[in-house]
């Protein structure tokens, strides 16, 4: 539709014309015009039966006000605010916009029968600026904003110019070639799982043609391995406030749980079978596994041998019978007495022997109220969290692509890895080599992931887990077992074999069971008749 005609004047804005009342009221003529009745009936019956002409002024003075409006709006008026109009009209409606007696600043009512004025200020829920002076850009408001081509201003009040934008991209690019050199080692927060441009230093290997840079730099293609777990180390300290993430080894019966300290407790119920059995160490010294001592074993007290020897001898003249003692033996009177025993010709070998034997060690060994070595007293602590718990290392594999227009192993690769199927990157009909793929071994073996060991876990593909372990059970007794990963939706399976070196005939049983199987753990038993002691069992696991 083309735009209409523009009108530069009202209608009868010079001719005669009568101002139309809102309302009839008991003055005006029965033929008068109003904006509640329009022309009243009376004009519209015929003259010959009673009926009344309308009035030229009325029609002048109707068009007038209607086009006066329009004249108004052709010439890009905007309404204020007027009191009496908005009291006749009960408040201006939600979405009605208004200019301020300044005729500078537009404002939109926010809600219905609104009655505020907006040039008396304190609009907030009622009006908001819409167009005009008032309305500038913020942090929190949208609005008009001035543009500046400075790169070192902090306010927020101004926008960046494309110069100022195309400064700082270049500062940036020239920064990122002085950044960190393939082969560095970095920290991120343990959340972050794929960040572009590094490795995870997990002890891993790469393919040499997709990350050459990176081989040239270690020398090979086996990533260092920096996701060693501290937890469970032992140490003494000699001060009172134990450092964080350790706890004092005597409250591992109290403190460990798997909900406070998830890898000690799988590693302390792996070795022990529960932590109610993991021994003490309260005033026990410490000795190092060896020989025939294996990690948990415990051992008594303890002392050197003390030797000694008590002697009956008969002496040279009439065969006098006395004692002789030596080593932790010693002989004594027991009433004071000067001599037990003497000889009629005063032979010196055989006069004033003793009577009494006493034994006495510190004759031969240092003594104490204790049986003990030599002591320094310390408070021996177990590391319960990891001290990089929160932190994964990463290696960068690659830097900024300097060969333009040739291929680069580390861009492809990375695009490989993330777009491997889509026409872009790749036609369909590609075949991908698993050595162009980054991180595709590392990949399958998340699928099938696992820990080799005596107790350990097998994931499948489908979702199956193989879980298995030992431990050793006492006479016609159970333990609780804790699984190396919890089953995510059950467990299955529990079967459980005793180890018996040889064949179980007659009146003699022995039998392995399980019992109280959830996703997270179960007991295994042992029972028997006349093959007492206790018996290795090995449990496997089946679950998903």
């Amino acid at each position: 539709m083309p735009q209409p005609k523009l009108l530069p004047k009202a209608w009868a804005a010079d001719g005669l014309k009568n101002n139309i009342p809102a309302e009839r009221n008991g003055g005006l003529a029965q033929e008068a015009a109003t904006y509640a009745e329009g022309f009243p009936s009376i004009t519209m019956t015929p003259i010959s039966v009673g009926g009344k002409p309308p009035s030229g002024k009325d029609m002048n003075g109707v068009l007038h006000e209607i086009t006066a409006n329009i004249v108004w709006q052709n010439q890009g008026g905007r309404y204020r605010f007027d009191q009496a109009f908005c009291d006749a009209i009960g408040g201006y409606p939600k979405g009605a916009v208004l200019i301020s007696d300044t005729l500078d600043t537009e404002y939109i009512s926010l809600v219905d029968a609104n009655t505020h004025n907006p040039n008396s200020g304190n609009n907030t829920g009622k009006w908001a600026i819409h167009a005009g002076k008032g309305l500038k850009a913020s942090t929190t408001q949208a609005g008009s904003v001035q543009l500046s081509s400075a790169t070192n201003s902090d306010r927020e009040d101004m926008a960046a110019t494309p110069k100022a934008v195309k400064i700082a991209y270049d500062k940036a690019e020239e920064s990122a070639g002085k950044g960190l050199p393939v082969g560095a080692v970095v920290g991120f927060p343990r959340a972050v799982t794929n960040q572009e441009g590094y490795l995870k230093a997990d002890g891993s290997t790469f393919a040499q043609s997709t990350y050459p840079d990176l081989y040239r730099v270690l020398g090979g293609n086996r990533l260092p391995k920096l996701n060693r777990s501290d937890v469970g180390m032992t140490a003494y300290f000699p001060i009172a406030d134990i450092p964080d993430g350790w706890i004092k080894y005597d409250e591992i019966a109290t403190r460990v749980t798997q909900a406070a300290y998830p890898e000690l407790y799988r590693k302390l119920v792996v070795q022990y079978g529960s932590i109610d059995a993991v021994p003490k160490a309260e005033d026990r010294f410490i000795r190092n596994a060896s020989g025939s001592l294996t990690v948990g074993t415990q051992q008594g007290d303890a002392i050197r041998n003390i030797t000694g020897s008590i002697e009956a001898l008969y002496g040279g003249y009439r065969y006098t019978l006395y004692t002789k003692a030596d080593g932790a033996f010693t002989m004594d009177l027991d009433d004071g007495a000067n001599a037990t025993f003497s000889s009629s010709k005063g032979d010196s070998d055989h006069n004033n022997r003793k009577k009494r034997v006493v034994f006495d060690a510190s004759r031969s060994v240092p003594t104490a109220d204790e049986v003990r070595p030599k002591a320094l007293v310390m408070v021996l602590c177990i590391k319960a969290k990891d001290s990089q718990a929160d932190v994964a290392y990463w290696i960068k594999a690659f830097g900024k692509v300097t060969n333009a227009g040739t291929l680069d192993a580390a861009t492809l690769a990375a695009d490989i890895q993330r777009k491997a199927n889509r026409d872009e990157v790749a036609p369909k009909a590609h075949t991908h080599r698993a050595a162009d793929i980054t991180d595709f071994a590392q990949a399958v073996d998340n699928l099938f992931a696992a820990q080799k060991a005596a107790t350990g876990y097998q994931k499948m593909a489908n979702g199956l887990i193989a879980e298995w372990g030992s431990l050793q059970v006492p006479d016609d007794g159970f333990l609780p077992v804790v699984f190396p990963v919890a089953f995510p939706n059950a467990c299955l399976n529990v079967q459980a074999t005793v180890i018996f070196e040889s064949a179980v005939t007659y009146s003699y049983i022995l039998a392995a069971h399980a019992g109280k199987i959830t996703k997270t753990g179960c007991h295994v038993g042992i029972s028997e008749n006349g093959i007492a002691g206790s018996k290795t069992v090995h449990w496997v696991a089946i679950g998903y």
